[in-house]
């Protein structure tokens, strides 16, 4: 009985961590978007458009925002949840999709699915 108590605490005790990662953690912010497969904004994309800009947050509560803004077309936003598991970034839209990136220190870079398999999105914290 005294080790199931420990291992129960123990278990505890993990649940409670708070790496630098998870939504309540370090990754929690505003990011502005750097580059789209290594080249600087504007850049044209798919849809016809010029991007301009684009400013993803990250809520400490696991939600995101992001807004798309665009010079020859109406201006664009997206919102859902993200989890975070050892630096890796899942994000799940309200709008059905889904994409993925990674977190080092101040950089997130994102994998978006495309045409062409997929394009790298970085982005810098404020």
């Amino acid at each position: 009985m005294r080790y199931l108590a420990i291992a129960l605490l123990a278990i505890g005790m993990a649940a409670c961590t708070n790496d630098s990662t998870s939504p309540n953690g370090n990754v929690r912010g505003t990011y502005d978007l750097r580059t789209v497969n290594g080249s600087n904004l504007p850049i044209f994309v798919t849809s016809g458009c010029t991007l301009s800009s684009d400013q993803l947050t990250l809520g400490s509560n696991g939600s995101y925002e992001e807004d798309f803004f665009y010079s020859d077309c109406n201006n664009n936003s997206d919102t859902g949840t993200y989890s975070v598991t050892n630096n890796v970034v899942d994000f799940f839209s309200d709008f059905g999709g889904t994409f993925t990136g990674s977190v080092s220190g101040n950089v997130l870079t994102i994998q978006i699915p495309s045409q062409a398999g997929s394009d790298v999105w970085v982005y810098q914290r404020e």
